[in-house]
């Protein structure tokens, strides 16, 4: 699949490229969109984050109700929980998940 983020694509919602101001909706997991939106490709009201809740269901955040500094490394500030976002995984079922990598070593 080829990245829509990359500096020499046109920006999605640039009056020249998007004449009838449609909206792109995408999902992903790679974390580096959000170093690549400090220059200009995605505004913080353009950036969506999910959390699960403890009865299962996914809640939809804005990047901006965060209210990041301009300029702040927005990867590594998403990589240190400081978003949410992070899978919460009991000691238990971490346990459960590495007894058969254990078992290869």
């Amino acid at each position: 699949m080829r990245r829509i983020t990359n500096r020499g694509d046109p920006p999605i919602s640039g009056p020249s490229t998007n004449l009838n101001g449609a909206q792109l909706l995408a999902a992903g997991h790679d974390t580096t969109i959000l170093s690549t939106s400090t220059d200009g490709h995605l505004s913080r009201d353009q950036i969506w984050l999910t959390e699960k809740a403890n009865d299962g269901a996914t809640c939809l955040i804005p990047l901006s109700d965060f209210a990041p500094r301009h300029g702040q490394n927005l990867e590594t500030a998403y990589r240190q929980g400081r978003f949410g976002g992070l899978p919460t995984i009991g000691a238990e079922e971490f346990a459960s998940v590495l007894a058969p990598l254990r078992a290869l070593a």
